[in-house]
């Protein structure tokens, strides 16, 4: 008897889902000034999706430009925050650690002397930021800036098993 009600106990426990279409009562916690004049592409928690330009930020609310005007946006209704383009800080910083990943793998190893083996490697830094920027400047797609905790759904289902039937808990992300 003790065993089913452990059984029991643990089948509820684990059964208690969270309520789905709730909104998330933690706002998004994105620096909003360092996307003050940029594009973006918001989605509300009534699955309304907006494009505009961030002109204010207080208030909890966001104010954008967008072709229809101004208009706002409270911070907690956000679901999905898009901005357009991305970090062009982040393309510098990738190919300059290419070349060293590249001559750490011994890429360097055809050079006639250690000196022109580092040589090679100073030289190519420069030029894989310089690539990894061109890239990034080149990106004029979606970043993704916030996205909302989707609720999980999860449920107690009767399966088959080996001998009869058995509950397992199912859950989807």
């Amino acid at each position: 008897m003790r065993t089913l009600s452990i059984f029991t106990s643990l089948a509820l426990l684990l059964g208690a889902a969270p309520a789905a279409g709730q909104p998330g009562t933690d706002p998004p916690s994105v620096n909003f000034d360092r996307l003050m004049g940029r594009e973006l592409r918001i989605m509300d928690t009534r699955g309304i999706e907006r494009f505009g330009t961030l002109c204010a930020a207080g208030n909890g609310e966001l104010r954008l430009v967008g072709a229809a005007g101004e208009f706002a946006v409270p911070v907690s209704g956000i679901k999905r925050l898009d901005r357009r383009g991305d970090s062009v800080k982040e393309g510098v910083v990738l190919g300059m650690l290419w070349p060293v990943v590249a001559f750490a793998l011994g890429s360097g190893q055809g050079a006639r002397s250690e000196r022109e083996a580092r040589i090679g490697l100073v030289l190519s830094i420069p030029i894989g930021a310089a690539f990894g920027a061109g890239i990034d400047a080149l990106n004029r797609g979606w970043t993704n800036e916030y996205r909302a905790n989707r609720p999980a759904r999860s449920a107690l289902r009767i399966v088959p098993a080996d001998r009869g039937m058995r509950v397992a808990y199912v859950r989807r992300f």
